[in-house]
C-alpha cells in the first residue's frame, strides 16, 4: 500500500503525520504504524509511506493524525495493494494510478518498479 499524504494547514509535506493501518491477516488482527519523515539526507524521500501487507486479506482502517491540527482522519474503504493520496481537509481516499517500470537485469529476471 502507498499513501501520499498532503497537508493543508499542517505543513503540505504532511512531515510528522502519523499513520495507522489495521489489517485482517489469516493469524488475526494486525496494526502497521508509520510516520511521515525526510527519510534521508539531502531530503532524498518522496515523502510517500510505502507499506508492505504480508499476507493481509483486508484493510479495516487507516487512521491519520495530523501534527499541527491535532485532528484525526479515518478511513474505510482502502484496498490491498493501492495506491491514494490523502488530503488534510478531506474525508475521501484519492486514487492513485502508479505507472509500471519493467526492467531486466542480466540474468532475464524481470524487475518492476511503480511510480506515480
Amino acid at each position: 500500500m502507498k499513501l501520499q499524504l498532503e497537508g493543508v494547514k499542517s505543513n503540505r509535506a504532511a512531515l510528522g503525520a502519523r499513520v495507522k493501518i489495521d489489517l485482517t491477516t489469516p493469524q488475526g488482527p494486525r496494526s502497521i504504524h508509520r510516520t511521515v519523515t525526510t527519510g534521508g539526507s539531502f531530503w532524498g524521500n518522496p515523502f510517500r509511506i510505502e507499506v508492505g501487507l504480508g499476507q493481509a486479506t483486508a484493510v479495516q482502517r487507516i487512521d491519520v493524525y495530523w501534527p499541527v491540527t491535532g485532528g484525526t482522519q479515518v478511513f474505510t474503504n482502502a484496498g490491498l495493494d493501492s495506491a491514494y493520496r490523502i488530503r488534510e481537509d478531506s474525508d475521501h481516499l484519492y486514487p492513485v494510478a502508479l505507472k509500471t517500470f519493467r526492467f531486466r537485469d542480466p540474468t532475464n529476471a524481470a524487475h518492476v518498479y511503480s511510480h506515480p
